[in-house]
């Protein structure tokens, strides 16, 4: 890879990233204010239990960004495979890194002017909170982008390599949808071995549904492919390790879809209607 194509593909991460933390912390912001007016009317404000809902959305968001950044990463090194390298992963690591902890520092920010008089027991244990989600999203992006190069190795031969594309409407436009497909295969193979087989049928075929339609657009297609996406991989993860914001996020951004491809309505209340009657989304 030249140098010019290089500094292309990081001002498209440089630019996605903006656009994904803008998107992030107005949705924690939202969600944080909601949890405070809550609270609020339940007279816990002034508690343990709302703090560490806020240490919940603050990293939910974080992790969203870093997700997403990993994930772009990942898709571009498998057209680049420079961009796989030490060299060029140890920025990005670099930058995940610092902007991960510093959500230990805005938490303890927050509880600072939220709670005033916050005991000190309390504040350790909440530092303790927000450190230790901070080291779960850390290990987990490290672990993923240190298995990037292992799979540029294990990649087969360019002859023999079958990458997922999609032809619009005849047009010469091809959107590689590999790895956004690969993610949502994969999160849904795990449904299948769960008990969870009628949600895995239904994001299976929202997903081809979303693939084929004629109604969406290039940037729309990949958008909600992702969305999908991360609903599916956040049903499939134990209750317990379930990110509540991150989940919540993308079902609400995925059902802007009814509007954008007015035959998808069906494939996603149906959908909406399953995570309903298993108890992960709430009415």
């Amino acid at each position: 890879m030249d140098d010019a194509t290089l500094n292309d593909a990081l001002k498209l991460e440089e630019r996605n990233w903006d656009n994904w933390l803008v998107t992030a912390e107005k949705t924690r912001d939202q969600e944080l204010v909601t949890l405070a007016a809550t609270s609020a009317r339940d007279g816990v404000y002034q508690s343990g239990g709302r703090l560490k809902g806020d240490v919940r959305i603050i990293f939910a968001a974080i992790d969203e960004v870093v997700t997403k950044a990993v994930a772009l990463r990942k898709e571009l090194a498998l057209h680049n495979p420079t961009l796989g390298g030490t060299e060029n992963l140890s920025p990005l690591r670099a930058k995940i890194a610092a902007f991960t902890n510093a959500g230990v520092g805005y938490t303890e920010d927050r509880a600072s002017r939220t709670m005033p008089g916050i005991q000190s027991g309390m504040r350790t244990a909440l530092l303790r909170l927000a450190h230790d989600e901070a080291t779960a999203i850390l290990d987990r992006a490290t672990n993923d982008l240190e298995n990037i190069p292992l799979g540029l190795k294990l990649r087969p031969r360019k002859d023999d390599r079958s990458i997922t594309t999609l032809h619009i409407g005849g047009s010469s436009n091809i959107i590689n949808l590999g790895t956004a497909l690969g993610d949502l295969n994969t999160s849904v193979q795990t449904l299948n071995q769960g008990n969870q087989k009628d949600i895995a049928d239904a994001i299976q075929m929202f997903g081809k549904a979303i693939q084929e339609s004629a109604e969406l657009n290039d940037a729309n297609r990949r958008a909600y492919l992702e969305h999908l996406t991360t609903v599916s991989e956040q049903v499939a993860k134990p209750p317990e390790q379930r990110r509540i914001a991150t989940f919540t996020n993308a079902i609400n951004n995925l059902a802007s879809i009814t509007s954008a491809a007015m035959k998808m309505a069906p494939l996603y209340h149906q959908l909406v209607t399953l995570l309903t009657e298993h108890h992960i989304l709430d009415k």
